[in-house]
């Protein structure tokens, strides 16, 4: 028997998830990412998801994007611009500025 501490509560439905390989352009640079979504024909409500500062979309967040995408909500991770595997020179370059275009842009 499930628990509400369990990973997939049985009052919630459970997909199986796809994960796809995505880029999008922010400014003049590329943002890649990963979309996580369940292997249905529906249309699901998307959440957008990036860390703060200066974290990469493959630190902590598939764990969560896979969890939502299993419930039945698309996840898109992203790594912006000048980190992770996204464009963007130089690297390692924080601006708050940028990140949050690159938000907007990911919308």
């Amino acid at each position: 028997m499930s628990t509400p501490d369990s990973p997939i509560h049985p009052a919630h439905p459970h997909f199986e998830v796809v994960r796809e390989d995505l880029a999008f352009s922010s400014g003049s640079d590329r943002c890649d990412g990963w979309l996580y979504r369940p292997r249905t024909d529906a249309t699901h409500p998307c959440v957008v998801m990036a860390h703060g500062i200066g974290g990469i979309r493959s630190a902590a967040l598939p764990e969560f994007a896979t969890r939502f995408a299993a419930a039945g909500i698309a996840a898109l991770t992203f790594d912006y611009r000048h980190s992770g595997t996204s464009g963007g020179v130089p690297r390692g370059l924080i601006d708050i500025r940028r990140q949050r275009a690159d938000l907007r842009a990911a919308l």
